[in-house]
């Protein structure tokens, strides 16, 4: 079985309960509080610069081209797709772009960004990549379950549908491909610490959907 298939299953009950938090649940029944969802909106902001910049370290420090390329385009599309996403729904709440980084950062944003930072600063290459999975994976998930069950006339169907594109799966496709290609060709004790790391990213997601709902601050 494959690296990415494993530990999906591995953490599957953790999947169960982001799909089953009342932000997610409100979500697709479009009953969730609006500022519970600007409240997402500014700290996911906040996420992406962490995960950009997580994306750009990871990627100059591969080992093949292939593998810098599909870091550096997942890192274009973070940029390009989900931050024009963001600025849709900035307008909608009239927020500025430039202002966003002053509104603070949550506890549970704030750990898990600096999270993904260290290991893509610090640790083995190989450890580090295995932590980015994650968000793709449990995005591309959620969209799909959501899919069929969301109305149009969902003040939120526009964000849920974004996850379901054949560009955002070719991207979560790419990542798993190059994440299985190098677990493939690592050491046992390696892969141990490959699955112990994406476990703690695919916790933090569930940290960070439900601090979204709380509206987390220090």
């Amino acid at each position: 079985m494959l690296f990415s298939e494993k530990a999906w299953n591995k953490n599957l009950d953790t999947y169960s309960k982001i799909i089953n938090l009342p932000f997610n649940q409100e979500l697709m029944k479009g009953t969730l509080c609006i500022n519970k969802f600007k409240n997402y909106i500014i700290q996911d902001a906040h996420y992406l610069n962490f995960f950009c910049k997580t994306l750009s370290l990871l990627s100059s420090k591969s080992h093949s081209i292939e593998a810098n390329i599909v870091l550096l385009n997942a890192a274009k599309y973070v940029i390009e797709e989900e931050k024009i996403l963001h600025k849709n729904f900035f307008k909608f709440f009239n927020l500025e772009e430039k202002n966003i980084l002053e509104i603070p950062i949550s506890p549970t944003c704030h750990h898990y960004g600096h999270f993904l930072m260290n290991l893509a600063s610090n640790f083995n290459y190989n450890i580090a990549i295995s932590a980015i999975l994650p968000c793709f994976k449990i995005y591309s998930e959620i969209s799909k379950y959501f899919y069929d069950k969301v109305n149009k006339t969902n003040p939120y169907y526009q964000w849920i549908i974004s996850y379901s594109s054949d560009k955002f799966d070719e991207q979560v496709q790419k990542i798993e491909e190059l994440i299985n290609n190098i677990e493939k060709n690592s050491t046992y004790e390696i892969s141990i610490e490959m699955h112990k790391y994406y476990k703690t990213a695919f916790y933090l997601e569930y940290l960070f959907w439900n601090s979204a709902y709380i509206i987390e601050k220090w």
